[in-house]
């Protein structure tokens, strides 16, 4: 790496390809680095650069791709002396800040022509590795062709450019990669645009985009009742990006003059990647007392903008109650499970003696929260006197949840708190029998999918679906199937798999059925 910029000819030239300033004896390629210079992605054989597990080499070893971080604590400064691992595998299971501290599994197979977004935070590759993803694609092409991935970082994931990485029909026969800015957009050549494209006029070598729209969410605000005539304390909402690709907020806007926007990090400019986030801080001011309510978007412009919206709502009186803190983060749950359990305090800020009459769940997801326990109501109230509520993370379905916690005085004063977390699915499918004979019939069973959504079955080697399955609303499904007679014999996983790239595996043995051998007549067979 070197940096043109520093004038000191000791220091402008910085070591990436090695590991504790040893540089590879493997040696190392194909760079590419992100706008600000922050990241350098590249590709080497070098087995001994991070700590993960490799396959046997035969041969030659297969290239992996790396990236390298020059500023690991993020604060700006490049090339001091690093506080975290600066070198980490992309090309690998388990790789990534958002998956560690557990060893990366490397690819089975090579992967080559890295490319990096502008914040880095995206690093799309060529690979022929099996192992990355739940599905196996078929090759093709040159030899220079593979799968296309996209290695979200933050988030730890890896997912395929093709489409959808549970099922993954297309087969890998891409090349040379480029990500966008944000990352949204990934360009490669292909030897079947068509299949890529859907457009089957498409014949040859063509150059062709893939386009996702990353999930952004954002809680709504209730800043409680607020003295006339003053403003409120200062609160934040986070917008949080669950990817894929990221956001680049360009205008934060309030619908309303009584809820001013003061400060915050989404500014213009300012990439979130995938599993990131960005604040906004604002302020309730009362002119009269009524009901004040509006919205607080933030949004993008340019070629197919994202925009998030939360709503904003306060009422102008006697404040009386005050939630602390404001906000609360659970830690992350399956769908459908229990998960964590916090407690707010609430304080009567008033000079007069209240009560709490009611506590309510409101906002975006109420019904993923649930109040489990609490010390506030069927009592007297104290000025500087506290109760506490608490309250308990049940998810219904995955990303970003949110609800706002509403404690009411008899007489309509009022103070909310913001709850949230993250949930995912945790499916699992199981099989009546460990082998089945092709052209028979198997039972399977899953659980912890998408509710009411049509389940794809396929072998991950295989080259289309053979089955639907529908779960009901507890996202269960039962099925039996009768496995196609093409199907190949041998140790086979099975795949089930959501429209909204949910999936689950096991093996299942396949068996040809034994052969019969004709009579032949005086040797007792007929």
């Amino acid at each position: 790496m070197w940096d043109r910029g520093d004038s000191d000819r000791f220091t402008a030239v910085q070591l990436v390809s090695g590991r504790d300033d040893v540089p590879s004896a493997a040696g190392a390629e194909d760079p590419a680095i992100s706008e600000d210079g922050r990241i350098v992605v590249f590709t080497s054989i070098d087995r001994s650069l991070v700590d993960a597990t490799f396959p046997v080499c035969v041969g030659e070893c297969s290239t992996q791709i790396y990236r390298y971080d020059r500023d690991t604590d993020a604060n700006g400064v490049f090339d001091e002396p690093p506080r975290g691992t600066p070198l980490t595998i992309v090309s690998a299971i388990d790789a990534g800040v958002g998956s560690r501290p557990r060893v990366p599994v490397a690819g089975n197979l090579a992967s080559w022509a890295p490319a990096v977004n502008t914040d880095g935070s995206q690093v799309a590759f060529v690979t022929d590795a099996t192992n990355l993803l739940s599905t196996k694609v078929a090759g093709g092409g040159q030899k220079t062709d593979g799968d296309i991935v996209v290695a979200e970082v933050l988030l730890g994931q890896l997912r395929r450019a093709t489409g959808n990485p549970a099922t993954g029909t297309i087969p890998g026969a891409h090349s040379n990669p480029a990500l966008s800015d944000t990352g949204r957009v990934v360009v490669f050549d292909s030897v079947i645009p068509g299949r890529v494209t859907g457009d089957r006029s498409l014949i040859g070598r063509h150059v062709v985009t893939i386009t996702s729209r990353p999930a952004v969410s954002m809680a709504a605000v209730d800043f409680g009742t607020v003295l006339v005539g003053w403003e409120s304390e200062e609160r934040y909402v986070s917008v949080l990006n669950d990817g894929p690709g990221a956001f680049r907020p360009t205008d934060v806007t309030s619908s309303s003059p009584n809820f001013r926007v003061t400060g915050g990090t989404c500014r213009r400019g300012v990439i979130v990647p995938a599993g990131g986030g960005c604040t906004v801080y604002m302020v309730f001011s009362a002119t009269e007392p009524i009901v004040f309510a509006g919205n607080l978007t933030v949004s993008e412009v340019g070629d197919e903008p994202i925009s998030v919206t939360a709503s904003l709502r306060g009422v102008g009186g006697e404040p009386t109650l005050e939630a602390n803190p404001p906000g609360l983060d659970l830690h992350s749950s399956v769908v459908n499970g229990i998960g964590d359990r916090r407690t707010l305090d609430v304080k009567n800020v008033s000079f007069l003696p209240t009560s709490i009459a009611s506590i309510r769940l409101g906002g975006n997801n109420p019904d993923d929260f649930a109040v489990v326990g609490q010390s506030c109501t069927n009592r007297a109230l104290n000025p500087d006197a506290s109760c506490s509520v608490e309250v308990e993370f049940r998810p219904l379905a995955s990303g970003r949840r949110s609800a706002l916690v509403l404690l009411q005085t008899p007489t309509g004063e009022y103070t909310s708190a913001i709850v949230s977390g993250e949930a995912s699915y945790a499916p699992q499918i199981g099989v009546a029998a460990p082998s089945v004979e092709v052209g028979g019939v198997l039972g399977i069973g899953g659980s912890g999918f998408p509710a009411n959504s049509g389940i794809v079955l396929r072998f991950a080697d295989g080259v289309r679906p053979f089955a639907i399955a529908t779960t009901n609303e507890s996202g269960v499904f039962l099925i039996e199937i009768e496995i196609p007679i093409t199907e190949g014999a041998g140790e086979r996983v099975l795949i089930a798999s959501s429209p909204d790239e949910v999936a689950a595996s096991t093996e299942v043995l396949v068996l040809r059925p034994p052969s019969k051998m004709p009579g032949v007549p005086g040797c007792g067979l007929g």
